[in-house]
C-alpha cells in the first residue's frame, strides 16, 4: 500500500514538476521569476530523487528542459549534471525567423515536425551571421552580440568587424574556446573585406589576419581538432595561427578545382571535409588526409548526414537514423520558402519537407541556419598557438 502512495506521489510530482517547466520558460520571457511559482506549487523540490528527475527529463522539450534548473538549487545541480547527456540526444532544429523580427525565433524539428519560438533580449535592428559554440551571434550598432537561446547567456563584444551599411548574407563568424583558458576567440569573414578578422578575449581587440600567399578570399571558417581552418576561392586551405596574425596554407596534393561561391568547410568527427553543393547540378565531398597531406574523393558519407545551407556554415552528424533522419544524404534548407529538400549523394532530390507548416506565421518565416544542440554541450575548442 505505502508502494502505491508512492507511485500516486511521484506521478503528482511528475504531472506539476511538468506544468513548473512549461510556465518557467513563460515566465523567463517575461522576467518573472519562478522561485515564487515553485513556493506556490507547494513541491518538496528538494527532495525529489535524481531518477524520479531523470524520468521526467525525458519527457521535456528542449526548451523545458533549459528552465529546470530555475526551480530550486537541487534542480540546478540536476540540471548541471545532465545537461550534456539531455543535448546530445537531441536532433538537428532548423532556425527560422521573419524579416522584420524583433525579439523572437522559431526552431522546427523535422523529424517531430514540432515548432517552438524563443524570445531573446532583442532582434531588432541585428543581423545574423552564424550559431557557433552554443551561441547565435548576430551584428548591429557597432557591437557583435553573442547570445545563447536557452541559457540567455550573452556576450558583447565592442567594434563589430561588420558594417551596418554592407552585411551580406553569406558573411560569418565562428566562436570558440580556448583550451585551459576562461578566454575565447571569435573569427568573422566579410563578403566586402579581403581580411581575416579575430577578436580574442584576453587583449580585448580586433586584429587583421595577413595572408601568405595572396592575394584571395576566405570563403569559409571551421574549428577543427583545436585548431581553425579557412578555405579561399581558390579552394587553397589554410591555418590560422593565433599568436601571430597569419594564415599559413597547407601544401596538398590532388587539389580540384571548385566552384568558390559553393564551398563550405565541414568538420565531422574523423575528418575535416571540403563540400561543394549546386542543388541538382554538383555535389562533391572531399576528405583531407592530413597523413598523406592529399585530397581524397568521396562518393559516400556512410552512416553521416550532411546539414547544409544556402548562406551557413555546413555539418555532418553521424548515426543520424537515431532522430529519424537519412544516412548518406544531404540535408539542405535555402532562405525562403521555409522549405528542407533531401538530396541523394548522387544530387538527386529525394524528398521536401515543409518547415514550420501549420504554424500561423509560416508563410513570412525564413529559414536562416541549422542548430545542432550537441555543440552546446562540446563547445569548439582550440590551442592558442
Amino acid at each position: 500500500m505505502q508502494g502505491n502512495d508512492r507511485d500516486g506521489s511521484n506521478r503528482d510530482h511528475c504531472s506539476q514538476l511538468l506544468r513548473f517547466t512549461s510556465l518557467s520558460s513563460k515566465l523567463l520571457k517575461r522576467g518573472n521569476d519562478p522561485y515564487t511559482e515553485a513556493s506556490k506549487m507547494e513541491i518538496r523540490w528538494p527532495n525529489l530523487p535524481d531518477e524520479l528527475l531523470e524520468q521526467i527529463s525525458k519527457r521535456l522539450g528542449l526548451k523545458e528542459f533549459s528552465a529546470l534548473g530555475a526551480a530550486c538549487t537541487n534542480f540546478f545541480r540536476f540540471y548541471k549534471h545532465q545537461k550534456k547527456l539531455f543535448m546530445q540526444s537531441q536532433p538537428p532544429f532548423v532556425i527560422l525567423k521573419t524579416p522584420h523580427a524583433k525579439k523572437s525565433c522559431s526552431f522546427f524539428c523535422l523529424s517531430a515536425r514540432q515548432t517552438f519560438r524563443v524570445v531573446l533580449p532583442y532582434f531588432w535592428g541585428k543581423a545574423y551571421v552564424g550559431f557557433s559554440g552554443g551561441y547565435m551571434i548576430m551584428t548591429g550598432g557597432g557591437l557583435l552580440w553573442l547570445v545563447n537561446p536557452f541559457t540567455r547567456e550573452q556576450l558583447h563584444i565592442p567594434e563589430s568587424p561588420f558594417s551596418d551599411y554592407c552585411i551580406s548574407e553569406s558573411d560569418q563568424a565562428i566562436h570558440a574556446s580556448i583550451t585551459g583558458s576562461e578566454d575565447f576567440v571569435i573569427v568573422s569573414i566579410s563578403s566586402w573585406s579581403s581580411f581575416l578578422d579575430v577578436y580574442h578575449s584576453r587583449n580585448s581587440r580586433w586584429v587583421n589576419f595577413a595572408f601568405n600567399g595572396g592575394p584571395w578570399r576566405v570563403m569559409d571558417i571551421v574549428v577543427f581538432k583545436g585548431r581553425i581552418y579557412a578555405i579561399t576561392d581558390k579552394a587553397e586551405i589554410g591555418v590560422l595561427s593565433l599568436t601571430s596574425p597569419k594564415l599559413t596554407l597547407l601544401e596538398l596534393k590532388s587539389s580540384p578545382s571548385l566552384d568558390p561561391d559553393s564551398v563550405k568547410l565541414v568538420g565531422s568527427d574523423d575528418h575535416l571535409l571540403v563540400v561543394s553543393f549546386i542543388p541538382l547540378k554538383n555535389l562533391e565531398v572531399y576528405k583531407i588526409d592530413f597523413s598523406g597531406m592529399e585530397w581524397v574523393k568521396l562518393d559516400t558519407l556512410g552512416d553521416q548526414a550532411l546539414f547544409l545551407g544556402k548562406y551557413r556554415k555546413g555539418s555532418a552528424l553521424r548515426n543520424p537514423s537515431r532522430w529519424g533522419y537519412n544516412s548518406n544524404c544531404v540535408y539542405y534548407i535555402g532562405y525562403a520558402p521555409p522549405v528542407c529538400h533531401i538530396y541523394s549523394m548522387e544530387n538527386r532530390l529525394v524528398s521536401s519537407i515543409r518547415v514550420a507548416a501549420g504554424d500561423p506565421a509560416a508563410s513570412k518565416l525564413c529559414c536562416i541556419d541549422w542548430y545542432h544542440p550537441h555543440q552546446f554541450s562540446s563547445p569548439n575548442y582550440v590551442q592558442d598557438e
